[in-house]
């Protein structure tokens, strides 16, 4: 099915406009992205032997356990996405 000459200009504009839309999530997934690795870089390698250490009591120790997970998932999420995005 063709498309009249007349719609051109409108699909040319939506397609334009999507674009536009589709690079602005690029680059507040990238920031976002790029904002956690220097996070990272800064906190350095810590060792679990630390963590352990530092917790106070076993559910301290579970409660870490879980917020930690909770950032590698998000993290994990945040590459996929972009990931995604730039493919």
């Amino acid at each position: 099915m063709e498309t009249p000459l007349s719609e051109t200009p409108r699909e040319a504009r939506q397609t334009k406009h999507q674009i536009v839309l589709l690079s602005k999530g690029i680059e507040q997934t990238q920031e976002e992205l790029f904002s956690r690795l220097i996070a990272l870089y800064k906190m350095g390698r810590v060792r679990k032997e630390g963590l352990l250490l530092t917790s106070q009591s076993y559910p301290d120790l579970l409660r870490l356990d879980k917020y930690l997970r909770v950032i590698i998932d998000y993290d994990a999420r945040l590459v996929e996405t972009y990931r995604y995005q730039v493919v």
